[in-house]
């Protein structure tokens, strides 16, 4: 803060509320016990065990105070994933995931299984009071122009497996809404007979459509479709304001508006504000 508060940093508020918070936290003290220690649970799992998918930390995440101290803020939970980016992360990245898929497919695909086996212990040890209103699945598959993995790869390897995590989502009463970034025309079909329930984040830079995902999957629920690469770093207020407007019309329901990636430091505070106000003026009945 400059002296007078005529002047002051929005993300520099942000990050003092978010230490403000942990001190709050720390000063409330914690209960140190033979269930929070859960020495016999360190035994259990060991070094290099996944503690994540233990069915003692989903129990003791407390899903519903976190919503509550955010009110009306909804919270997609990113629980799990199919395991192909864990997968080329564990390796490296993907170069060396496209190298070891070249010389040893078999010991990639035991690699790949592992990690999906995970992320299916993750979302059967969800307990039964978690509620929220969907889940967050996120996976890259594609960039600009088309997929970063080959069709016959996604179709024999990628699309079966994330069917059965959308199914056993399912079957807890979650609803899945799918992240990639990039261009999906060639295999949206493929994720929509996934059964996913939602799509982010609507890359329309990448050539996706809001009003031709509409037509073509009108159950599908749509996520962001805002870009912020371009339009929102650097266009006008009222480009800005025009675009989040034919936005919402095009997708006419069933549509959360929202950036293409996130909200990054290169967004003039104006223009994030001229998206706000414009979606904050469709949702109280502005036109």
């Amino acid at each position: 803060m400059e002296p007078g508060g005529i002047t002051y940093s929005p993300v520099q508020l942000v990050i003092d509320n978010e230490i403000v918070c942990y001190i709050r936290r720390i000063l409330e003290g914690f209960d140190v016990t033979e269930e929070t220690l859960s020495l016999d649970i360190v035994d259990e799992v060991g070094p290099g065990g996944n503690f994540i998918a233990h069915p003692h930390t989903l129990n003791n995440f407390n899903f519903k105070q976190k919503q509550s101290l955010l009110k009306n803020t909804v919270v997609f939970a990113c629980t799990a994933e199919v395991g192909l980016s864990a997968t080329y992360d564990f390796l490296g990245g993907i170069e060396k995931f496209s190298y070891l898929f070249s010389d040893d497919y078999k010991t990639l695909m035991s690699l790949y299984d592992t990690f999906f086996q995970i992320n299916i212990d993750k979302i059967k040890n969800i307990p039964s009071d978690f509620k929220a209103i969907a889940v967050f699945l996120p996976e890259d598959i594609a960039q600009k122009n088309t997929t970063i993995f080959s069709l016959k790869f996604l179709k024999e390897e990628f699309f079966p497996l994330l069917s059965k995590i959308v199914e056993i989502f399912h079957e807890k009463d979650l609803k899945v809404i799918y992240h990639s970034d990039g261009n999906l025309l060639e295999v949206i079909e493929d994720l929509v007979n996934c059964g996913i329930d939602g799509l982010n984040p609507i890359e329309t830079i990448a050539g996706m459509e809001i009003k031709i995902l509409r037509r073509r999957f009108p159950e599908l629920a749509l996520l962001g479709g805002i870009d912020c690469s371009q339009i929102l770093p650097y266009a006008s207020t009222s480009e800005i304001k025009k675009i989040t407007k034919d936005s919402i019309n095009d997708a006419s329901y069933g549509y959360f508006p929202g950036s293409t990636n996130e909200i990054h430091n290169g967004i003039p505070l104006e223009n994030f504000l001229a998206f706000y106000q414009e979606v904050n003026n469709f949702m109280l009945g502005g036109s």
